[in-house]
């Protein structure tokens, strides 16, 4: 291979590897974010895939979500893509849900913490400050179930017998 190709190979690489942006684009309007790190327990203990959910109590376009790791601490993003929450007052709300039965049957949805902490019915309010935000939440309750969908064979064949 000539010593030019190779050059002119290189730059061609370069110039698509470098030139290209990674992730979306941020918003015009996204105000600063701060860092926000929530440890989440349930009965004492860490628990996993909490999801965590700030919602802007004055009722602005930024909330912020995250999921708990193995270790019980949910790191928040902004428009899930943008690490870190603007400052305010957020309604921080938690839920971890597990479906059981089948699409052919009802299915109910389990709470392993209780709904009173879910995203339509938590009064908890938190304030995001212009800092680094460490919160710790330790959660009670749970084993709740709500049926969410009933069965339905609109538009479909009998089963064979």
């Amino acid at each position: 291979m000539s010593k030019r190709y190779s050059i002119s190979l290189l730059l061609l690489i370069g110039s698509v590897v470098f030139g290209c942006s990674y992730g979306p684009k941020k918003p015009a309007d996204l105000p600063k974010l701060y860092p926000v790190e929530v440890s989440v327990k349930f009965g004492g203990k860490a628990i996993e895939d909490v999801k965590v959910s700030l919602i802007p109590v004055d009722k602005s376009k930024w909330s912020a979500a995250g999921a708990t790791n193995s270790k019980g601490i949910a790191r928040l993003s902004t428009s899930f893509a943008f690490s870190g929450a603007p400052t305010g007052r957020y309604i921080i709300a938690f839920s971890k849900n597990q479906a059981t039965g089948t699409a052919e049957d009802a299915f109910t949805v389990e709470s392993e913490i209780p709904l009173k902490y879910g995203v339509a019915q938590s009064k908890e309010t938190i304030e995001i400050k212009p800092q680094s935000n460490k919160l710790t939440f330790n959660l009670d309750g749970g084993g709740e179930k709500k049926v969410v969908k009933e069965p339905t064979n609109t538009g479909r064949m009998p089963k064979a017998m």
